[in-house]
């Protein structure tokens, strides 16, 4: 079962991930919450990576997430807040077969791997590219074969996705806003951490207690003693 990590391992994810790319960062939150390698999540497919970024989420948070979006139409600001789905019971499939102009072409879901030798590219389109040419395992690489890849791609993550569909109370436009669960969730994190940070400072100056004994306290009992002092 996913709990939150130890408050030191919170500050100590926070200091890494800091200095982290995107994609390594969500590897290393899942790293601290899972226990698994970094070779293994590495090689774990994407869409059951994010499935296991929104089950520690869960785990850390709860499922409620609240936040902002932007109105594509009018640019306006709107509160949302919404309940993540729960994925624990969802089949997810790592590759398929599909036809196309009748070849048989095989299509597997990336892994984190595949996302950072594209990130390498820097060009947009020929990160895109690179990324569809490692989904084909049979190296087929003609525009026609690359749009189906791509339309597969995007059905096999489809069940693992987190959208969603907000209507502005200003324009009435309607719009899907797709959730980074793992930038979200880093964000989290990262005030999480700061306010451990910040409870030590107070409690430290205060009391003379050491960092690791602050830090080992039970979060009720820590915010007690931060509420008496604000």
């Amino acid at each position: 079962m996913l709990t939150m990590p130890e408050s030191e391992a919170v500050i100590r994810l926070w200091e890494r991930g800091e200095r982290e790319h995107p994609i390594d960062r969500a590897l290393s939150i899942l790293s601290t919450f899972t226990s698994e390698t970094h070779d293994t999540l590495v090689a774990t497919p994407i869409h059951r990576r994010d499935v296991m970024l929104v089950a520690s989420r869960v785990a850390a948070f709860g499922s409620r997430i609240d936040g902002v979006a932007g109105c594509v139409a009018c640019g306006c600001k709107i509160d949302v807040s919404f309940e993540l789905p729960d994925f624990s019971s969802i089949a997810l499939e790592d590759e398929s077969l599909i036809d196309v102009d009748g070849r048989a072409v095989r299509v597997r879901v990336p892994n984190s791997g595949d996302l950072a030798e594209a990130a390498r590219v820097g060009e947009p389109p020929s990160a895109q590219r690179l990324l569809l040419a490692r989904c084909q395992p049979d190296g087929f690489s003609d525009e026609t074969t690359a749009r189906a890849v791509d339309r597969e791609l995007e059905r096999l993550c489809d069940a693992s996705s987190v959208e969603l569909k907000v209507a502005c109370p200003g324009c009435e436009a309607t719009f899907i806003v797709p959730v980074d669960i793992g930038g979200f969730f880093w964000a989290e994190i990262a005030a999480y951490a700061a306010g451990l940070i910040e409870d030590v400072h107070l409690l430290a100056a205060h009391y003379g207690w050491a960092e690791a004994a602050i830090l080992a306290m039970p979060e009720r009992r820590r915010r007690r003693y931060r509420e008496r002092l604000l």
